[in-house]
């Protein structure tokens, strides 16, 4: 099954696109070229330098070190997928042209895809990927006891997780309980924040969860996220999600 479960909201209003793409270079916001790759992508950091509004272009220039990995990218490609980061937007634009003195000219992109408002791109983890969250919980009642969880993700945004626990662990979740400090470790990376329970959802197995028995998917909501430790989230899941194109 698709690892690809998330809504895209599609728009073709020229005036929303550029005013669009002019904030993310005013902005200095993040963008990304890409390719798919196996079962990742291909990326190269881009910065917008020139937003061409008459002649309907965009002029980027490869930065971080990306040089080499745009040019695998465009290769003999007469097209583009484009991620805008913060503005969870991708597209597909024509290339004009690309040199070192210039840099990378591309055309306006007649329809963009967006993530729903509020929502984060979300990334179902497959057994090949290494994410896993650390916690301790204390469970409530007459005699409290402490627990330390080591779990896989289920899946994952920049907004938050989830993973599955048994019947027996069930007592020590209850919905809008405080996390005070998480530990997520992705492909050996780790980041740091709290978070907060925000469902907890009976479930049965079925060939997407790969349950053996019934038990409770759990989600956590994140909280006090730096803003660098969100940007990598959304970058890794969005290498792993297995679009075939921008639109």
């Amino acid at each position: 099954m698709s690892n690809n479960s998330n809504s895209l909201e599609q728009n073709s209003d020229s005036k929303v696109i550029f005013n669009l793409l002019n904030k993310v270079k005013n902005d200095g916001l993040k963008v990304v070229a890409w390719k798919n790759f196996g079962k990742s992508k291909l990326l190269a950091d881009l910065e917008v330098k020139v937003v061409r509004k008459f002649k309907g272009e965009i002029v980027l220039e490869a930065v971080n070190n990306s040089i080499s990995k745009l040019k695998l990218i465009i290769g003999a490609s007469s097209s583009l997928n484009i991620y805008l980061v913060e503005n969870g937007v991708l597209f597909r634009s024509d290339v004009k042209s690309y040199s070192l003195e210039e840099g990378l000219v591309i055309g306006f992109p007649p329809i963009i895809s967006q993530v729903e408002r509020r929502k984060a791109l979300r990334l179902k983890i497959q057994d090949e990927l290494n994410c896993t969250v650390d916690f301790s919980k204390t469970s409530k009642g007459l005699v409290p006891r402490t627990c330390v969880f080591n779990k896989n993700c289920f899946d994952i945004s920049s907004g938050g997780l989830s993973f599955f626990i048994t019947k027996m662990e069930l007592r020590f979740f209850e919905k809008g309980d405080p996390i005070h400090s998480l530990t997520l470790s992705i492909e050996g990376e780790k980041i740091f924040c709290s978070g907060q329970v925000v469902n907890l959802l009976e479930v049965h197995p079925d060939p997407y969860n790969k349950l053996k028995y019934k038990g409770w998917k759990i989600s956590i909501h994140f909280n006090d996220l730096s803003a660098e430790d969100k940007q990598a989230l959304e970058m890794f899941v969005f290498n792993f999600l297995d679009f075939n194109h921008a639109v």
